[in-house]
């Protein structure tokens, strides 16, 4: 029993050592630079990248970018990936012209220096709960974490729309920690608000005056999501919702969150909500060039049914006007008033996206009266391109019969001038006030900025 006690051990060790030697002759280990494993997160580095998110974040507003990965900055139960390294610049560069410059231009360099995020944590994939997918969170007043970006591109339109939004919803929960959100608001759907929000759809949800399903919730994020779709989806947007989404009480409950919103951004925040809304529409129509942010989206969408031009009016005095649409406009004044007739406007219907009638309203005496001629009309959503194309009249009678009285006059003048070549429809004139955009809109003449007329918008015929 002694002797084998000892030998086993022996011949272990002689098993042990020829291992060992096995091992020192056959292996190939060439010493490995551990940075180059992840050239595309290098950590120890002060790469292109770093130098930009210094210069345009970290210098100007000491906002800080996150987007190496750590576990740190997220749920612990949670699962995400780390964003892809060439995804960073170009989201931040939308992060900068659709929300630090918007709120700069309106609340100023030190507001945003105070507000402004100071940490950014960006992550490739989207943050999944039991129940829901997360895009975006408020952490602690400072730091927001954005998800589900490594599928990002400026091209992309509505993705760019949908980031945007999560970055004004959570900015807005950072606006909230400092001034409070009015107790006005919290009432308005105080019965609506549910734990069981998961189980609304955003039909249900529209009809009880929210946003979305989301927003029922509780008033925290029903207040952040009434700023973020005015201010990134538009007003055209809000508008067309509560026209064909809500029911009644619905969208009296939004119209009532609306003013609430608007009094705490003007008068708790001293920033004009309006201004803000249309410095980010703009950036999303004319850098973005999103589609669905634009006049010609929402004639084909059919939200406006009329544009109604009256040049006499104030507000063509206060904005400005077009001499060249002026001229051909008093002409047909001219010509009615031979005939005893007064103009009072000029309205643009839409009858549907193809088609609209140009209306002519005018007093007989004292007797109100309408003259209609009907044109084949297309515009581009993406582009603004348009064209007016006279048809063969669809009556005889009534307001079209009243237009044969003068149809030697708007043959020469407004027929000539709407067939005359292609135009632009866009919202304008942007030197207006930000409390009418999407209010006005009108039409310029391709290649000739200074021939344009335009006018005020409505939704029903």
């Amino acid at each position: 029993m002694i002797s084998k006690f000892f030998f086993k051990p022996i011949v272990y060790s002689g098993l042990l050592i020829i291992l060992l030697n096995s091992c020192r002759k056959d292996d190939k280990f060439t010493p490995i630079n551990m940075n180059d494993l992840n050239p595309d997160v290098p950590y120890n580095a002060n790469t292109e990248l770093d130098q930009w998110l210094k210069a345009n974040l970290l210098d100007v507003y000491n906002s800080e970018v996150i987007y190496r990965y750590s576990r740190y900055h997220h749920e612990y139960d949670r699962n995400i990936t780390p964003i892809d390294v060439d995804r960073v610049q170009p989201f931040m560069e939308t992060v900068i012209g659709g929300f630090a410059n918007p709120y700069v231009s309106v609340a100023g360099m030190p507001f945003m220096k105070v507000n402004m995020p100071k940490q950014w944590v960006l992550y490739g994939s989207s943050s999944y709960s039991s129940t829901t997918v997360y895009w975006g969170s408020a952490v602690g007043g400072v730091r927001v974490n954005i998800f589900d970006l490594n599928n990002f591109s400026k091209s992309n339109t509505s993705l760019v729309r949908d980031r945007l939004g999560t970055i004004h919803h959570e900015f807005t929960h950072i606006l909230n920690q400092r001034v409070i959100i009015p107790a006005e608001f919290r009432e308005i759907s105080k019965s609506e608000y549910t734990g069981d929000w998961q189980n609304m759809t955003d039909a249900q949800a529209q009809n009880l005056g929210f946003m979305r399903a989301y927003s029922a919730q509780n008033p925290m994020e029903d207040f952040a999501d009434m700023v973020k779709y005015p201010v990134v989806w538009g007003p055209s947007w809000f508008e067309n919702l509560i026209r064909t989404r809500t029911s009644a009480a619905g969208a009296a409950a939004l119209r009532a969150k609306e003013q609430s919103v608007l009094q705490y951004f003007n008068s708790g925040l001293q920033i004009d909500f309006r201004e803000l809304q249309k410095k980010v529409q703009l950036y999303l129509k004319d850098t973005i060039k999103d589609p669905e942010v634009t006049f010609p989206y929402w004639i084909n969408q059919g939200l406006y049914r009329t544009v109604t031009i009256a040049p006499d009016d104030q507000m063509y005095q206060d904005y400005g006007s077009s001499d060249v649409f002026n001229t051909v406009y008093n002409n047909m004044k001219t010509y009615m008033a031979g005939l005893g007739r007064t103009l009072l406007n000029m309205q643009l219907r839409f009858n549907t996206p193809n088609s609209l009638t140009v209306r002519l309203n005018y007093l007989s005496g004292t007797s109100a009266f309408a003259a209609d001629y009907d044109f084949a009309f297309a515009t581009n959503a993406n582009t603004g391109i348009t064209t007016f194309t006279k048809v063969a009249q669809s009556g005889t009678t009534g307001s079209y019969s009243n237009a044969q009285i003068f149809v030697s006059g708007f043959e020469t003048t407004i027929q000539a001038y709407l067939t005359s070549g292609t135009f632009i429809a866009d919202w304008i004139p942007l030197s207006a006030p930000a409390s009418v955009y999407a209010k006005i809109a009108g039409f310029t003449k391709s290649g000739e900025p200074g021939n344009y007329f335009y006018g005020t918008l409505g939704q029903t015929l």
